[in-house]
């Protein structure tokens, strides 16, 4: 199917880290068939406040002025947002929309900061607990094993260990410890060792499979990083509110929302992504989900732009 427009008439900054992954290279490739596109690296961005705030960043050896665009994709990672944060909050300041505003950095790229989001708005997430050597050494007894152990600020499957017992806890707690990462304690929901992906574009679900463990002696951590090929997956209506609801919460114009469901048939929302990978879901799907991004945020752009007149 071809793209909704016919010629190129909006600009597109798309901000990315400068080793961007594949579903970077496939949303590029995608929005520069339809937009006059500008790519500047996190790294390379120059913030200037004065009288006026500006935005450049050295392109080809030029300097460009990275505020004359009518949106900004940003592809920002939890080891730049600290950096990045202020970027894309002057974005916001100057009136140019982007994916997500600066707020939904900090709280995506903070896995408690998620829990605490879900809970409040009543959808199911794992009991979870901010953990330390002295909290664990305070309610070690009290903890029902197995458990999952994650890194607060970790992503993209990374940072997520399977633990049976108290004695492998205390052990991988101090190894983090000793390297300054903050960690979570979280229950372990049992399922069947398959979660459902789901990726919500502008109010439309754009995507979904379901990743199944096919290796043996695998656990659920290892979903994210094994080869385990997801398979198309229709979600039920339940589960469709439920990805909805929380795109809505985060304010994401591209949000992937991972779910679980336990052996009782309740739905635990495990994990939020601003920037989801694309490749898995490509495939699992045969759909050309870069596509379907870029077609969402074009028709976002025009009705933005309807609005001003």
């Amino acid at each position: 199917m071809a793209h909704i427009y016919k010629m190129k008439k909006y600009n597109l900054l798309l901000l990315t880290p400068k080793n961007f992954a594949k579903t970077t290279q496939l949303i590029k490739e995608e929005a520069n068939n339809v937009f006059i596109i500008t790519h500047a690296f996190i790294e390379n961005v120059i913030l200037k406040i004065g009288k006026k705030i500006k935005i450049t960043s050295v392109i080809d050896g030029v300097e460009t002025d990275l505020t004359k665009t009518d949106y900004v994709f940003a592809k920002i990672d939890s080891h730049r947002m600290e950096r990045a944060y202020p970027i894309i909050n002057a974005f916001s300041l100057l009136g140019i929309p982007t994916n997500y505003p600066p707020e939904t950095i900090t709280i995506v790229h903070d896995k408690f900061l998620t829990n605490m989001l879900l809970a409040k708005n009543n959808i199911a997430t794992p009991k979870t607990i901010l953990a330390n050597k002295e909290t664990i050494n305070l309610i070690g007894k009290k903890i029902k094993f197995p458990i999952m152990l994650k890194l607060k600020h970790g992503s993209g499957g990374k940072g997520v260990m399977y633990i049976e017992d108290i004695k492998t806890l205390n052990s991988v707690v101090s190894s983090l410890e000793s390297l300054k990462q903050t960690m979570l304690i979280q229950e372990f929901v049992k399922n069947k060792g398959e979660d459902i992906r789901i990726i919500v574009c502008c109010d439309e679900i754009i995507g979904s499979m379901k990743r199944v463990i096919k290796e043996k002696g695998a656990t659920r951590s290892n979903l994210k990083n094994s080869k385990n090929i997801g398979e198309k997956y229709e979600p039920t209506m339940d589960l469709k509110r439920i990805a909805f609801k929380c795109a809505k919460l985060i304010n994401a114009d591209v949000c992937g929302v991972d779910i679980i469901e336990d052996v009782n048939r309740q739905y635990y929302c495990i994990e939020l992504n601003i920037n989801p990978g694309i490749v898995g879901l490509t495939k699992a799907t045969e759909l050309n989900i870069a596509k379907r991004i870029i077609d969402k945020i074009y028709l976002k752009i025009e009705d933005y732009k309807k609005h001003l007149l």
